[in-house]
């Protein structure tokens, strides 16, 4: 997803699924100074680019991506921020 242009950073979470127990999720922050993305937009420049079961499932645009104090990826506050039904 990083390969794509309008795409500044990507996270991807597994969140909570009846059926399978987890599904893959990424919330997507887009770069400045690009042309708005959508997330249909965003799924079709992803199945042109990746095998189809690389693709997450779920796909949310954020603002920002939450990090811990050493700058890490938060994920556990990425899913609760979210996704707060799935915890």
């Amino acid at each position: 997803m990083l390969a794509l242009e309008e795409v500044q950073e990507v996270a991807v979470v597994g969140i909570a699924d009846e059926e399978w127990g987890q599904r893959v999720a990424a919330v997507v922050k887009q770069r400045e100074g690009t042309a708005k993305l959508e997330l249909q937009s965003l799924r079709t420049k992803l199945k042109s680019e990746m095998a189809a079961y690389k693709i997450p499932s779920v796909l949310k645009l954020v603002d920002s991506i939450e990090r811990n104090a050493m700058g890490k990826v938060n994920k556990k506050m990425i899913v609760k921020k979210y996704w707060p039904d799935l915890e």
